[in-house]
């Protein structure tokens, strides 16, 4: 009897201190809900970062300028030790100030396109004949002589569009989930060694090879989605590790939707004159580093260690990052 007493005390103690605890702990939490639901300036914040500093090229002035702004938010919002560190060099600066480009012939349209990052502008608008480039290995080089002088040229092949590609996002299933769960390990597989084609060339060498041959305009797509004008960096830049030289010496090349695309590829497979007007302006600036923007919460009872949050803030120069962890 005593023994059961005994444990019946304990219970109920042990019961008390759970119980204070769950509150002291709902509590908080409550708190925590209150700042999510009722103070967040989450949305205000993001909202800023893609309507007002849009594109943040890496070692861009557009992204200088968006860290400027990160760090005195970040100080306003009360993080302390706020800085703008450099981590490396990042060649020279680069950043689109204009594009404009319209189809001619066969009838008036505007396109809808972006240059590649890292390319130069037009030196004023061009308004010339549009060509098919199909050149694929050194063989193409001595056929095509003299052939794309003061044009404009199409240098991806007939773009394969995908409806399916359109579906932004899809719901998993109960079934779609437990086999995201497995690890995924992938066979061993005995692969031969792929044999390198003497012939080939890069897409580096094709447009080296075209801006040799006096071509004005490199045309490209390299997405199959329908509305989205896929573009990156021109092929090279990283290895040239984005030099004015490397950026001055190349051609301007321009990314377009794959449907206005495809209809230029077709007309002039058909024999149908096609002539586009474009000009570019592109700011090729100085010498720049890549920075990162840091800033500390101080902790309280644990305030000698750490957790590390972060992000990259830089997104392309078509895009203001709405859907990448940039914002």
């Amino acid at each position: 009897m005593r023994k059961l007493l005994l444990f019946i005390l304990l219970f109920g103690i042990t019961g008390l201190f759970v119980n204070a605890q769950s509150k002291a702990d709902l509590e908080v939490i409550a708190k925590i809900r209150e700042e999510g639901f009722q103070n967040s300036k989450v949305m205000d914040i993001v909202s800023y970062i893609t309507d007002v500093h849009g594109n943040r090229l890496t070692g861009s002035l557009g992204m200088k300028k968006a860290q400027k702004w990160a760090k005195e938010k970040m100080e306003s919002i009360g993080l302390e030790n706020v800085e703008i560190q450099p981590i490396l060099d990042h060649g020279v600066s680069w950043d689109n100030e204009y594009t404009s480009i319209h189809l001619i012939k066969p009838y008036y349209y505007p396109l809808q396109g972006f240059p590649l990052a890292y390319t130069p502008g037009t030196k004023g608008k061009i308004s010339k004949e549009v060509l098919i480039a199909n050149i694929n290995s050194k063989k193409d080089f001595e056929k095509n002589r003299g052939k794309f002088k003061n044009k404009i040229v199409l240098i991806s092949p007939l773009v394969v569009i995908d409806p399916a590609k359109n579906i932004i996002a899809q719901r998993r299933t109960e079934e779609d989930l437990k086999i995201q769960e497995k690890p995924a390990f992938p066979v061993p597989t005995q692969v031969k060694p792929r044999i390198a084609n003497p012939d080939q060339i890069s897409s580096v060498e094709r447009i080296n090879y075209l801006k040799s041959e006096g071509a004005l305009l490199l045309i490209e797509c390299s997405g199959g989605r329908l509305g989205v004008v896929r573009t990156f960096a021109r092929p090279g830049s990283y290895q040239e590790a984005w030099s004015a030289e490397g950026m001055k010496n190349s051609i301007p090349i321009i990314s377009l939707l794959p449907e206005q695309y495809n209809q230029m590829y077709r007309n002039i497979q058909r024999g149908i004159p096609v002539q586009v007007e474009a000009e570019i302006r592109n700011n090729i600036g100085d010498k720049t580093r890549v920075n990162n923007v840091l800033g500390e919460i101080p902790g309280t009872n644990l305030k000698d260690e750490l957790i590390m949050l972060g992000g990259h803030f830089d997104s392309w120069h078509t895009s203001p990052g709405a859907t990448d962890n940039v914002s």
